[in-house]
């Protein structure tokens, strides 16, 4: 049986990050970084997990864009999806970020999270931050 308190799965919103390869970072890559977010991504969307939709499921996995580009989808879908089901009448109550690779500490003692693209050669401008990414949230889910 259902909890009463349990969220609607069209409420949530669910942003998956990370990768499975960081060729030129100098990181290590693992397949079970990518298997582990193909799993955890049919939790997500499957009828026995949280069953959320697959319009409210924003894959950013192995992405090629840089931390820039990566920060404008986030916005826009969550911007967009927003709108969408505040229009519907059931406006998003939860938020699920999920990142699946590595993280590390910059000169500045800022928490980033690698990319696909991140380079060795400037690790803070070709990671993504989690101050910005908390900025992003912040200023675009609600």
């Amino acid at each position: 049986m259902a909890s009463e308190n349990a969220v609607p799965p069209r409420r949530i919103l669910a942003v998956v990050l990370g990768a499975s390869e960081f060729p030129d970072s100098g990181l290590a890559a693992s397949p079970a970084f990518r298997a582990a977010t193909v799993e955890i991504a049919d939790y997500l969307s499957s009828g026995d997990g949280l069953n959320i939709p697959e319009a409210n499921l924003l894959w950013l996995f192995d992405s090629a864009n840089d931390p820039n580009r990566i920060d404008q989808r986030i916005v826009g879908f969550l911007r967009e999806r927003s709108a969408a089901l505040t229009d519907e009448g059931a406006p998003p109550n939860d938020l699920l970020i999920f990142y699946v690779g590595h993280g590390f500490f910059d000169e500045r003692q800022e928490y980033r999270l690698a990319l696909r693209i991140t380079r060795a050669s400037n690790l803070r401008v070709s990671s993504l931050g989690i101050v910005e990414l908390n900025t992003t949230v912040q200023s675009s889910a609600g």
